[in-house]
């Protein structure tokens, strides 16, 4: 895996660390997170892309700053994909 692909997937977790207790990281970052931090077994290095599927309830507290106020200002920019209440929202940089 590009180091800068794990670069880019901890600094996005380092934006969002006041809301870590809330987020779920889903998608293909769960196995690097498995293999190398909890079984501590980096030899594997499994197949993923670069996009970071994070999961969140439907209701998200707010500390500080919200999540949406905190990427719009690290650069990334929203994409609405859903018309629910709310709307599920994609990030993209």
């Amino acid at each position: 895996m590009p180091e800068n692909f794990k670069a880019g997937f901890l600094k996005t977790l380092w934006i969002l660390r006041d809301y870590l207790s809330v987020i779920v990281i889903g998608g293909g970052w769960v196995p690097l997170l498995y293999y190398h931090y909890l079984l501590a077994d980096k030899s594997r290095e499994p197949v993923r892309t670069r996009d970071i599927d994070l999961l969140v309830d439907i209701h998200v507290p707010v500390v500080g700053e919200s999540v949406d106020r905190l990427l719009l200002e690290a650069g990334f920019r929203p994409a609405f994909k859903s018309l629910d209440t709310p709307p599920v929202i994609h990030y993209w940089r």
